[in-house]
């Protein structure tokens, strides 16, 4: 018995560290679950013992922690090897813009993914406080896109033109294309990147008249795919008027049911082709081509480096297959 009870013992210091076992216990009493604020930066740090964290994980291999303090954000994040628990502070000019935390320990699981538009916002408006407001987008759409869109015109980075390129020895998409990958998993975003064919940065019109090329190839497919199965209906429905009693109560029912799925289709159709006169004509992407432009650009070539690139050498004779072509590999790694 008396082993047992070591051997527990043992057993429950070896899996909570004290430190964690803290963190753990006060943000599930501070925020059980919710977070709706207001609390004060200064608060939620001491209650997590953010300095006791900090001098635990510059000790221990067992947890990750930093600290980045850039121009007006400032980002605390904390994340333990032990266990999925993790914390993720951001805050802009002292007022709270996002707060994650999650716990997942043996004795306690919570979870909380809060995010302060109006804040964020703020940061937003300061950022960009030298382009023209009509490219300052703050509609009723989902924080998601929102973030996406302004991560597009480089919120919290830089402005590059490419497909993949070298980031610390891993070739990734630039920041502009995944937040281009995001928008346009939205029904809605060809209305959004439209606006950007007139934005001053011209990595920005290149980026948002690819999405669009593609957008307008991909619902081409879609409605000569539609008009396919809408062909087949009307020969069902001409084959029942035919060959078929019509006044019989089976056959009204069928034709109902194909005359329901030919207007569905029609109205598919319609819809499609409004969608299709969303992209710029072809003469849009020559005038780009005549500009003479430099376009920053980086690439996937072994180590990091931006160029000065002549458009000329972007925009040649393969380009429009090549945006179709790169796409349609990069959406296999975006669902």
């Amino acid at each position: 018995m008396k082993r047992l009870i070591i051997f527990i013992c043992l057993f429950i210091l070896y899996n909570i560290n004290p430190v964690q076992s803290q963190l753990l216990d006060n943000q599930f009493l501070l925020f059980n679950n919710q977070y709706n604020g207001p609390y004060k930066v200064d608060e939620i740090l001491n209650k997590i013992k953010w300095d006791e964290l900090v001098k635990y994980c510059k000790d221990n291999k067992d947890c990750f922690i930093y600290e980045i303090n850039e121009d007006a954000i400032h980002q605390y994040k904390f994340s333990s090897r032990k266990d999925d628990s993790q914390f993720y502070l951001e805050v802009y000019n002292y007022e709270i813009l996002r707060f994650k935390y999650s716990i997942d320990s043996k004795f306690l699981k919570n979870n909380i993914d809060f995010f302060d538009r109006i804040v964020y916002m703020k940061y937003v408006r300061e950022y960009f406080k030298d382009i023209p407001p009509e490219f300052i987008l703050d509609s009723n759409i989902n924080n998601s896109l929102l973030e996406s869109y302004y991560s597009l015109l480089g919120l919290g980075g830089s402005i590059e033109y490419g497909w993949i390129c070298e980031y610390s020895s891993v070739g990734l998409p630039t920041q502009q294309r995944q937040a281009l990958m995001e928008i346009m998993k939205y029904g809605y975003g060809d209305i959004i990147l439209q606006r950007l064919l007139a934005y001053p940065s011209i990595e920005i019109r290149l980026y948002a008249f690819e999405a669009l090329f593609y957008s307008d190839h991909m619902h081409t497919k879609y409605i000569e795919n539609e008009k396919s199965i809408l062909k087949n209906y009307l020969k069902q429905e001409d084959s029942l008027k035919l060959n078929s009693d019509t006044t019989d109560i089976e056959i009204k029912k069928e034709l109902r049911s194909i005359r329901l799925s030919i207007k569905e289709m029609k109205d598919i159709i319609n819809y499609s082709d409004g969608l299709l006169k969303l992209a710029p004509e072809l003469s849009y992407i020559e005038d780009l081509k005549d500009s003479n432009l430099e376009v920053v650009t980086c690439e996937n070539m072994g180590s990091y480096k931006s160029y000065l690139t002549p458009i000329r050498e972007i925009i040649t004779d393969d380009y429009l297959n090549n945006i179709i072509e790169n796409f349609s590999e990069l959406k296999k790694h975006f669902k």
